[in-house]
């Protein structure tokens, strides 16, 4: 048994967290630090990556920085952070992109893009971090969405390509099993982030009826459901869905 004090430490972890500048990746990645683990986080843009940093100006030690997409640049991501961190024990997939458009407007260019960073990037960065997580017997995260098992209105490829890194997770748990590897997935549901910031109040009048708990979702309820699952606390967890929704998608 752990003692109490130190449940769900992260101490002596190495987590490299895509999308971890802002929304959920920013709330995992504070979470994470907060719990004792170096992180590195990737984004596209170096101005997102110091806002972060100077939003957490106690963890400059444990923490890492690297500007880059993971639709191009996943193995460089990866090797950056080895280089930053010496290893990778905790592996987050979050960075994700959509187009909003039903698939009678969309185009094979558009789909493609949404597939290339929210699915064949997880691959890629699974792939490349492999022998540093066999090395730390870790576990690769991937950030789904309810809309995965809900569908959506108006974005076939993002709801596509969210079921498929959810297969590709349960792959992983029966694959990289012998090796102790775990591999689990968050399903979150609306969550209270930036990319709502534009949206009128009409939206979420209309939305929180819908949810049992009357609220929307914090980044931080889903990043302490990544804490749970990326803990040791978790050894026994693996090709699981844990959803954070509110109960929207379950009642």
């Amino acid at each position: 048994m752990v003692a109490a004090n130190r449940l769900f430490s992260l101490d002596g972890e190495s987590a490299l967290v895509t999308g971890g500048s802002t929304g959920i990746g920013a709330a995992i990645s504070r979470l994470f630090l907060q719990m004792g683990a170096r992180v590195t986080i990737a984004s596209r843009r170096e101005s997102k990556l110091q806002a972060f940093r100077d939003s957490v100006p106690q963890h400059a030690m444990s923490l890492h920085s690297v500007p880059g997409d993971v639709a191009v640049d996943s193995e460089r991501i990866v090797a950056t952070a080895v280089a930053a961190m010496g290893s990778i024990s905790i592996l987050v997939n979050n960075a994700s992109t959509s187009v909003g458009k039903p698939m009678s407007d969309m185009t094979g260019a558009e789909w493609q893009t949404v597939y290339t960073t929210n699915l064949e990037a997880a691959f890629r960065l699974c792939q490349s971090a492999l022998p540093s997580l066999e090395a730390n017997r870790g576990c690769i995260l991937h950030i789904s969405s309810a809309s995965a098992v809900a569908g959506d209105y108006d974005d076939a490829a993002y709801v596509s390509s969210k079921s498929g890194l959810e297969g590709f997770s349960r792959h992983l748990a029966v694959e990289l099993a012998a090796d102790g590897v775990r591999s689990n997935v968050i399903r979150p549901g609306l969550i209270n982030t930036e990319a709502f910031a534009d949206y009128p109040d009409e939206f979420f009048e209309s939305q929180i009826p819908l949810i049992p708990l009357g609220r929307l979702g914090s980044p931080e309820d889903v990043a302490y459901a990544a804490l749970y699952l990326c803990s040791r606390e978790a050894a026994f967890v693996t090709g699981a869905v844990l959803t954070v929704d509110g109960g929207e998608t379950r009642i």
